[in-house]
């Protein structure tokens, strides 16, 4: 029976080796149904999950008998083939059991599963050089797979496309290998797995499949460059042939089951570039592989798309300028310019976009390079305009909202740069008068005034008349005008010019411009300052004449009167001001102004008719100024020089009243001071003496006079009120000046002495009197070496005066008893008078001397007299009273004979050659004392009086 098996089993495995030898590896179609994209974005091919078993052309009716005959077969210890073929064919049955189980939802037997793997094992391991050991590892795979064993798998697969190079099996084992190790992203695992099939060559199965995978698989991997380098690889297998420009128009010729491959190809290698660096690795790679440039203009395109879906917007930018500056004359460069800066505006990067647009009017202007070999494109100059446009656009907006004027400055100054090179490319444009303007306002705003006044006046007058000629008159005007007030010297004065010249061109050329008369006034104003007065007054003239609001009425006017005022037709400037006056003022400030100017104008008359030596029209127009003007500030000027002009005339009686009401009005002026001393001398050439010294106190005391000035009118103060005969006055006048002015002495003891004799002649007041001579003789004293022949004559009649009173003084003092204490009072009062009078003679003054010494005579002798005609004692008669008698004589007569002595000392001065009054009434004297000796007095007093 054994036998038969053996025989059976033999024959069944010659038939199933039969069937073996028809059995081929599964094609391409029965391995990748369809293709399609995945989740995550890659395209995929779809494999069955498991690998399909191989099967004989027809299975046996019953697998399990046919199973356990090999079992049977292999316990039977056979030769070495039978037994590797029962092995393997019993594994076979055992896994096309499990995969039909499989496939129809059955419970997986894994126990023959596990038998069918360790019968594969078992043929590798005793036979590794079966002719079939490739199909074993391929069936290995599969077993491992059916109970989820991956790896044991994935290894059985690389191991046949390993040892098995030439296998059939090879690429299939290599491919599945990679896929199932790409689908767990083993990506370095599964990119040898896919290599190893592509070194097989281009025919190999599943090819085009694993060359696709193997791009993804370094994707996967980072390695970026080798990645693109495969995708470009298929594109330029499966694009169509020739220069690619533009992706859809390129797929578009690819065929439908590689269309969507070719497209994803196109996608991922722009991501590999994308991760190098975008345009400059694109760039690079180009550089390195010039045979695939025929897809250079697509890639960067693909590049630069992928990387806005991306929102890398300045990479994306990068990319398009990569294919420019790599190719500047390429026909699309234009275009990808274009790009880059729509990629640039697209994320909000403003800056760069104007940098592109600045390149791109460089690279694409008219008279750039990129036109000499072809023609203008239309498309292309109205984007270069557009640019233009923006870019001036762009820099003006970014000066205005910028705070740091040299920013602004800077900025504006860039924007009119960009509208300079519009006008230079496209002169004839539409919009060419606006952009003039615009280049202008930029030119003005930048600092450049003087050029922007230039263009103005170009885009107003140069061009064709257009809506914008009036406006770029206008801003001319403003521009010199803004040029005038920022300069000075030289610049100023020919900006001044120049802005003349534009508003008299202004006024012509544009009657109906509704600032004409503004501009017009302006001119005026600007004529006058620069002294042009006769054309100031005829461009006033012409503002006069355009029926002008309030404001430019006052204004021509004002340059009117102001012109006529510097030529000195002060009259023309009067009329002009007083239409002025009349006027509502804007403010308070001009009202006040337009008065002071009218004032000035009459007050400048009335100094033109003083100066011609007309003082009586002078005054007329100075006394004018009051009655047009009272409020303005020259009216004070004006009215004093009105009196002064009347003063100098001799008009007392209309020069004092003239004066008089300046002092009034102006109290504090400067000018008050001069006036009051007018007012002094013409009070008193109009022979009112009491108002001249009235003014002359006032004089006295103001302080902000010179000293002198003050001391004089003090004492003609005094003068006057003298003259006036107001006593009273005038003794106050020099109480004043006394006690004010102690120097310069003669005139301070002048008044002393006047006051002196006031005190008697009109106060009746012999103490005030005596205290007016102490004063004159202390004075004198204290002058020392600054005494005067005027203070010491002064001091010594004083001194006369004083010891007269206090002789008087001592004659009043009667003798009565007790004797000796009235006596004692009589003598002391004797002696200051004598103390007095030597005094007064110690100055040496002849007359004054013979007085005292006269007088000093009188004291002693009329101390002897009082003594003899004293009082005697009542208990006293008879001889006791003679005796008393001639006690009192004898008391007396020394007191007699220093009055005889002191006659005599005046007698003797007649030796000198002098006779006065003292000395006369001391010879009458002693006669009287000594008429023995001096009794004839007619024949000696004749005698004196020949002598004198």
């Amino acid at each position: 029976m054994n036998g038969r098996l053996t025989f059976a089993l033999a024959a069944a495995l010659a038939c199933c080796a039969a069937q073996a030898a028809n059995n081929q590896p599964p094609t391409v179609g029965s391995v990748a149904a369809s293709n399609g994209l995945s989740e995550n974005g890659y395209l995929q091919v779809r494999t069955p999950t498991v690998l399909k078993i191989e099967t004989w052309d027809a299975i046996p009716p019953n697998p399990r008998a046919a199973i356990d005959q090999y079992d049977r077969l292999l316990a039977l210890n056979p030769d070495a083939a039978t037994r590797a073929e029962s092995l393997r064919r019993a594994a076979d049955l055992r896994v096309q059991l499990a995969d039909a189980a499989s496939s129809t939802g059955e419970a997986l037997n894994v126990g023959d599963v596990r038998r069918a793997i360790a019968g594969y094992r078992r043929v590798l391991a005793d036979y590794p050089g079966h002719v079939n050991n490739d199909r074993v590892l391929y069936q290995l795979a599969r077993a491992h797979q059916l109970v989820d064993e991956t790896d044991p798998a994935i290894a059985a697969l690389r191991e046949l496309g390993k040892d098995y190079p030439q296998s059939a099996r090879a690429a299939d084992a290599n491919f599945r290998a990679g896929e199932m190790l790409f689908a767990r992203g083993r990506f370095d695992e599964a990119a040898p797995a896919y290599a190893g099939l592509l070194a097989q060559g281009p025919e190999a199965p599943y090819y085009e499949y694993a060359q696709y995978k193997y791009g993804w698989s370094l994707y996967k991997q980072a390695s970026y460059d080798e990645a693109a380098t495969v995708f470009l690889a298929i594109l330029d297998r499966d694009l169509p042939a020739g220069t690619l420009q533009d992706a859809d128009e390129a797929l578009a010729g690819v065929k439908r089951d590689k269309a969507e491959r070719a497209r994803e190809s196109i996608r991922v290698a722009a991501l590999s570039f994308a991760s190098l660096g975008g345009g400059k690795a694109l760039s690079d790679h180009f550089a390195r592989a010039p045979q695939a440039s025929r897809m250079e203009t697509l890639m960067y395109a693909a590049l630069g798309s992928a990387l806005l879906e991306k929102e890398r917007y300045t990479e994306a930018a990068g990319t398009y300028t990569a294919l420019v500056d790599r190719h500047p004359d390429h026909v699309r460069a234009p275009e990808f310019s274009t790009r880059a800066i729509e990629a640039l505006r697209r994320g909000g990067f403003a800056d760069q976009a104007m940098k592109a647009q600045e390149a791109y009017v460089a690279s694409y202007a008219p008279d750039s390079n990129y036109w000499k070999t072809r023609t203008a494109d239309p498309i292309v100059m109205a984007e270069v305009r557009k640019h233009l446009d923006e870019l001036a656009r762009f820099h003006q907006a970014g000066a205005q909202g910028s705070a740091d004027p040299a920013t602004r400055r800077a900025g504006y100054l860039v924007a009119s740069t960009w509208y300079k090179r519009t006008l230079d490319l496209f002169p004839q444009d539409a919009a060419a008068p606006r952009t003039h303007l615009l280049y202008a306002d930029a030119l003005l705003e930048g600092g450049k005034v003087r050029e922007a006044a230039q263009e103005y006046e170009l885009t107003a007058y140069d061009i064709p008349q257009h809506a914008g000629s009036p406006v770029a008159a206008l801003a001319a005007v403003q521009a010199w005008q803004r040029l005038k007030r920022d300069s000075a010297g030289t610049v100023k004065t020919d900006a001044q010019r120049a802005s003349i010249a534009a508003a008299l061109k202004l006024g012509d050329t544009f009657p109906a411009h509704p600032q004409r008369t503004q501009v017009l006034m302006a001119a005026a104003e600007d004529q006058y300052e620069l002294g042009d007065l006769d054309t100031a007054v005829a461009s006033a003239e012409r503002v006069l004449a355009s029926n002008p609001n309030a404001e430019l009425l006052r204004g021509a006017l004002g340059v009117i009167a102001d012109a006529r005022y510097a030529q000195k037709r002060y009259a023309d400037a009067e009329v002009a001001y007083q239409q002025l006056v009349q006027l509502p003022a804007p403010s308070e400030e001009k009202r006040r102004l337009a008065i002071e100017q009218l004032a000035t104008s009459v007050y400048r008359q009335a100094e033109a008719a003083r100066e011609a030596g007309d003082l009586k029209l002078a005054a007329s127009h100075f006394e004018r100024v009051a009655r047009v003007a009272p409020q303005s500030e020259i009216r004070t000027s004006a009215d004093y020089d009105g009196a002064s002009a009347l003063f100098t005339l001799e008009d007392w009686t209309r020069a004092a009243p003239a004066l008089e009401a300046f002092r009034r009005m102006h109290p504090d002026h400067k000018l008050v001071p001069d006036a009051d001393k007018k007012l002094a001398l013409a009070y008193e050439k109009g022979d009112q003496p009491a108002r001249a010294a009235e003014v002359l106190s006032r004089v006295a005391i103001r302080e902000g006079e010179a000293s002198e000035t003050r001391r004089v009118a003090a004492w003609t103060s005094a003068e006057l009120y003298d003259k006036a005969k107001q006593p009273e006055q005038s003794r106050r006048a020099l109480m004043y000046y006394v006690s004010t002015y102690p120097q310069p002495l003669d005139p301070a003891m002048q008044a002393r002495q006047r006051l002196a004799d006031m005190a008697i002649s009109v106060q009746k007041d012999p103490a005030a009197q005596r205290h007016w001579l102490d004063e004159i003789v202390a004075a004198d004293r204290a002058a020392g070496n600054s005494r005067s022949e005027v203070s010491k004559r002064l001091a010594a009649q004083a001194s006369l005066d004083v010891g007269r009173m206090d002789a008087m003084t001592a004659r009043t003092m009667r003798i009565d008893a007790p004797l000796e204490q009235s006596l004692a009072r009589r003598r002391g009062a004797t002696e200051v008078s004598v103390a007095a009078l030597e005094r007064a003679a110690a100055y040496g003054y002849a007359d004054i001397t013979s007085a005292a010494t006269y007088e000093l005579a009188a004291v002693y002798a009329d101390l002897g007299n009082a003594l003899m005609r004293s009082e005697r004692p009542a208990k006293l008669s008879g001889e006791a009273l003679e005796q008393y008698g001639l006690l009192l004589e004898e008391q007396a007569f020394p007191f007699e004979e220093k009055a005889i002595k002191a006659h005599e000392i005046n007698l003797g001065r007649l030796r000198s050659g002098i006779w006065n009054d003292g000395i006369s009434r001391s010879v009458t004297a002693l006669g009287e004392l000594s008429p023995g000796k001096y009794g004839k007095q007619e024949k000696r007093e004749a005698t004196y009086d020949e002598l004198h």
